[in-house]
């Protein structure tokens, strides 16, 4: 009995979970090329459905506000446009609580076109959040990005 009750309860939480994660990730869907960013680290093994839930319940609670992360992008798209090797675009919050850079590290050819190298790196809730990004394009193209 106790044995139904435990499998039985597995395929609940999971079918709960599955249905969580599909809109989670619907909702998520709206162009932006960064989606979520999230300051949080040292998630925990997720050899269980607990520590799955752990890790994504602590990714949301530093994931940057839209507000934020739309003043990144247009730093990011600010950065491939203007400026050059070294320089750097700087954004803050309204509250001056979450703040971000964008740094071009390097400009190369590619066939008709030139890619850039960026560094960025987001604080939010005192955490920092940093990586690079490569974005290329053909002439007056749209700035495609390279797979992370």
């Amino acid at each position: 009995m106790l044995r139904d009750f435990c499998v039985a309860s597995r395929m609940g939480l999971g079918s709960l979970l599955t249905t969580f994660m599909f809109i989670s990730g619907c909702a998520g869907a709206g162009g932006d090329y960064y989606g979520d960013i999230s300051t949080a680290s040292h998630y925990e093994d997720t050899a269980s459905i607990f520590g799955l839930l752990w890790n994504i319940g602590k990714y949301h609670a530093y994931s940057v506000p839209k507000a934020d992360r739309a003043k990144h992008e247009q730093c990011v798209y600010f950065s491939l446009d203007t400026l050059f090797i070294g320089e750097k675009c700087d954004w803050y919050s309204e509250n001056g609580a979450t703040y971000g850079s964008v740094q071009v590290v390097a400009h190369r050819q590619q066939g008709a076109g030139t890619c850039t190298t960026l560094y960025n790196g987001v604080f939010h809730k005192g955490k920092w959040a940093t990586w690079q990004d490569t974005a290329c394009r053909d002439g007056d193209s749209q700035w495609t990005f390279v797979e992370r």
